[in-house]
């Protein structure tokens, strides 16, 4: 399935590329990172999905003992009220329609807002999961997908919201990105072509992308 998806890879973000370019340029320390661009020609939601599958099976294949994390907040405010706040993140979004099939370990956290209330949470996802993840990323902006060895505890490293912009988000997953890879959704719904933009420590794009 490679050669229907277009690979473009910038081994080091820090300097000029035609991957990515963030500013601030980012940086967590000594770590090294790069960024792919992961695009497929194809109806928006099949791209995403079959990108998306992609990486996830080339994830099981070459990095041994890493998991992939939905992480995700609400995308609008919430009204601050009782049913919000019973129905939660993963309630309110089942509400909607939107449930990730085939995930566990969930969690979630509730940040207060002028305004109104927004929450941030995690699952960990499981190959089952890719279709409905996919479908989920169209509907929600402040969305990741993070790609860690099994041992990093979520819960306790993402602590800070986020706001879905990679420009403010590399300082939130920073410690992700010591060890791993996050993925952001590229694309519209008439873009020609849709998938993922990966950014992740070198060491880790190099064992995952094969090209």
């Amino acid at each position: 399935m490679t050669t229907d998806i277009d690979i473009t890879i910038a081994k080091d973000i820090s300097k000029e590329n035609d991957v990515l370019l963030l500013a601030p340029e980012p940086s967590i320390g000594d770590v090294s990172l790069s960024a792919v661009s992961l695009l497929m020609e194809a109806p928006a939601r099949e791209s995403m999905r079959r990108v998306l599958e992609y990486i996830y099976s080339a994830m099981t294949k070459y990095l041994d003992g890493y998991v992939a994390w939905l992480v995700l907040g609400n995308s609008a405010l919430q009204p601050d009220n009782r049913v919000v706040r019973y129905r939660g993140l993963w309630g309110g979004l089942k509400s909607r329609g939107l449930e990730i099939y085939g995930a566990d370990n969930s969690y979630e956290k509730l940040f207060e807002e002028e305004g109104g209330v927004r929450f941030f949470g995690a699952q960990r996802l499981s190959k089952a999961s890719l279709q409905s993840v996919s479908e989920l990323l169209f509907e929600e902006s402040r969305a990741y997908v993070l790609l860690v060895p099994e041992s990093f505890e979520v819960q306790k490293k993402l602590v800070r919201p986020f706001g879905g912009d990679l420009n403010g988000d590399v300082s939130v997953f920073s410690e992700g990105l010591r060890v791993g890879g996050l993925l952001k959704r590229v694309g519209c719904f008439d873009d020609r072509k849709n998938g993922f933009l990966l950014v992740a420590e070198a060491s880790v794009v190099a064992s995952l992308i094969t090209i």
